[in-house]
């Protein structure tokens, strides 16, 4: 047992090394802009970057191939024109289009998991081939909400406000743990985990570590603002792969006699076919994370 215990130890310290992963569906950092008093003209949206580039999107290159526009990209329902537009577009700051682009309706909502650290919101009317653009904003905590009142902007400028949706994050969690858990309580029958109790320690433990997760990044991210979220949540993401780690090895191995083998291969599998599930929902789903 004493062993056992030992490599238990050595595992959770290499599990600590800045290597970055994630240990579950856990919540990605976003950006939410809630697009308000847009009427019945047609218009546009996206995010310029500080950078030109972030998780899953980048400046476009000048080949065809990668251009992101409904003619070329079978996910994207903006028309060519339209993209071309948000190209061209020279901002005073030398912000970049990432080529995310947003069609709204009488209403609309920007929604960019892992999104820039610094931005600004740029709106199209391709009907009066109009842009409107915000002053430089910056991600406030781990998910950052604005609203921008189109009826009031001036001068092509635009007046972004922030807020907060303490409920839809509600929703969000528990969005994503019960998906976590149905995935790990599908990986955990396969290891032969199908007790009662069993099933039980197993979604004690990711609750718990999600609650966990959530309630530091939100404490972090609202008084230490994006610039320290990154490294405090891959840090995070660690110590809660740990945590369940060291919870599964008291309830299951040393209470049930479970082995520590098992018990170890199916937290690391566990994990990372939760991340990657993760990684494809928040793409194709991103308002839940």
């Amino acid at each position: 047992m004493k062993k056992k215990f030992f490599a238990l130890m050595s595992v959770l310290l290499f599990m600590l090394l800045p290597i970055s992963v994630s240990a579950d569906i856990g919540p990605k950092s976003s950006v939410r802009i809630v697009i308000e008093g847009l009427g019945d003209e047609v218009c546009y949206g996206t995010l310029l970057s500080q950078t030109d580039y972030t998780v899953g999107a980048s400046v476009w290159d000048g080949r065809e191939e990668t251009a992101r526009h409904s003619g070329n990209y079978e996910y994207c329902d903006v028309p060519e024109e339209i993209w071309r537009a948000f190209v061209e577009y020279k901002d005073t700051d030398g912000f970049y289009y990432l080529q995310r682009t947003w069609n709204f309706g009488e209403a609309g909502t920007i929604d960019w998991t892992i999104p820039p650290d610094t931005f600004k919101v740029l709106l199209y009317f391709p009907e009066s081939e109009i842009f409107a653009v915000s002053e430089i904003c910056e991600r406030y905590a781990f998910h950052s909400y604005y609203t921008v009142d189109v009826s009031s902007f001036t001068d092509n400028k635009l007046t972004v406000t922030k807020t907060y949706d303490y409920k839809w994050d509600t929703v969000s969690f528990f969005a994503r743990f019960c998906i976590t858990v149905v995935l790990e309580v599908l990986i955990a029958f396969g290891f032969g985990f199908r007790s009662k109790r069993e099933l039980q320690v197993l979604c004690t433990a990711n609750f718990a570590t999600q609650l966990f997760l959530n309630a530091a990044l939100f404490v972090i991210g609202t008084n230490v603002g994006s610039f320290g979220l990154i490294g405090s949540y891959i840090l995070l993401e660690f110590l809660v792969t740990a945590i369940e780690l060291l919870l599964y090895y008291f309830a299951l191995c040393r209470k049930k006699g479970t082995s520590f083998e098992i018990v170890l291969a199916y937290t690391a599998i566990a994990n990372f076919i939760s991340f990657v599930a993760g990684v494809l929902i928040a793409l194709i789903i991103p308002v839940l994370f």
